[in-house]
């Protein structure tokens, strides 16, 4: 099973390795201390670019549900690969194939490049004798 990394102080703002005391949301606001200091290894600008991402893939999903329809979320690989290493597996061949209910598909974009959109039902189909 696929689950989100998260830095260890909470916060997935940009930021280097540091000690901590606060527990953060994703946007800075503390939501609890602690007594004692905890280490958190850091978040890279990459990191933090994704979760923005990620967070405007779930509003844009939500706004945009009423259809029943599916979503697919198209990547380019530059983003694909680290977009792969923001989740953890327990089985290393396992693949990230949907966020957030949408298909995760590497398609041939402008490096950094992410697209959101509605699967809609095909224009023709067919079979071809193999």
């Amino acid at each position: 099973m696929m689950r989100r990394r998260k830095p260890g102080c909470g916060s997935d703002l940009e930021h280097g390795p540091h000690a901590f005391t606060e527990d953060r949301k994703w946007d800075g606001t503390v939501i609890g201390r602690r007594d004692d200091p905890a280490w958190c290894a850091g978040w890279t600008a990459a990191e933090a670019g994704l979760c923005v991402m990620l967070r405007a893939v779930q509003i844009a999903m939500a706004k945009n549900g009423g259809t029943g329809r599916p979503f697919r979320l198209e990547v380019s690989a530059s983003v694909a690969v680290p977009l792969q290493g923001l989740f953890a597996s327990e089985d290393p061949a396992e693949l990230l194939e949907k966020v957030h209910g949408a298909e995760v598909v590497v398609c041939r974009l402008p490096a950094g490049t992410w697209r959101l959109s509605e699967v809609r039902p095909p224009a023709a189909e067919g079979t071809v004798p193999v």
